[in-house]
């Protein structure tokens, strides 16, 4: 039986949550249920969770064939392409250095790959219901690990060092935040500084720091301004580095993706949990 029928057989009105496109995020996870516009391959730093809610996908991992899915899970940039042919998918990122890869379920953390798991499809119909039924913008971490995965993922403790250098990329895309410099700024030779990031986070540090100015998109939907300001607020030399990086991430170019999301009846940032760290540096 494919997903999508569970999915119906769980949750019979989901013809109705299929018909409203969603956005819903903050810095720990970004939720998206809507179509798919056509979108090149792409690589994502975040563990992410593909649902089909009409028809099956097509998903290409790296440079493996195409296979038709109603599920698929890809694991932190890994590189992959996913069609749906005018239907609506929902779909689910987080962030590496928000959970720990012990306390996921096993179904997300063994690589990726297509699946087929009817209580995967009756948790992500309870997810759909959910955050359709939600008021305001409570913290978006606990509702949507509650719905899907049972109860609130434990968030990562960081050494306090490497949490420092993660807020400032986030909070501040338009610097440089060369490793030397991050290095510096908390005391540790770059070498050190290099490995230590990548063991509290899962993730070599110069792909981060891409992904997380590529995703900085997300809270500019709203802003009137151009491409090549968005460009320069985010870090980006030019609008043609902008555009690619943008593109490497998502699959699809800015202007698309920023005239999408902006047609979207729901988007929100929503509340985000301040990062966990440890009180001194551990090592």
């Amino acid at each position: 039986m494919h997903a999508t029928t569970e999915l119906r057989n769980h949750f019979p009105d989901l013809a109705q949550a299929r018909s409203r496109s969603l956005v819903l995020f903050d810095d720990t996870r970004t939720f998206y249920r809507g179509h798919l516009n056509e979108a090149s391959r792409r690589t994502i730093g975040g563990y992410v969770v593909c649902v089909a809610l009409d028809r099956p996908l097509q998903v290409r991992i790296g440079d493996a064939p195409w296979v038709e899915a109603d599920m698929a899970v890809i694991e932190p940039y890994q590189a992959h392409s996913i069609r749906a042919f005018g239907g609506r998918i929902g779909h689910l990122m987080l962030e590496t250095e928000t959970v720990c890869p012990d306390d996921l379920p096993a179904w997300l953390t063994q690589g990726s790959r297509v699946i087929a798991c009817p209580t995967l499809a009756s948790r992500w119909a309870r997810l759909c219901a959910g955050l359709d039924q939600a008021d305001g913008t409570p913290p978006l971490a606990p509702r949507l690990d509650t719905l899907l995965f049972g109860a609130t993922l434990p968030q990562r403790v960081l050494d306090a060092r490497v949490a420092r250098v993660i807020r400032g990329i986030v909070e501040r895309p338009g610097e440089r935040h060369s490793a030397q410099e991050c290095a510096q700024a908390v005391g540790l030779s770059m070498s050190r500084f290099l490995h230590l990031f990548r063991q509290e986070t899962g993730s070599p540090f110069r792909p981060f720091r891409a992904w997380k100015r590529a995703r900085c998109l997300l809270d500019q939907v709203s802003a009137k301004c151009s491409l090549t300001d968005m460009a320069l607020d985010s870090g980006y030399a030019d609008s043609s580095h902008f555009s690619n990086s943008i593109r490497d991430s998502f699959g699809i170019k800015p202007r698309d993706m920023l005239a999408g999301f902006r047609h979207v009846p729901t988007y929100e940032r929503c509340t985000a949990p301040a990062a966990a760290a440890s009180p001194s540096p551990s090592r």
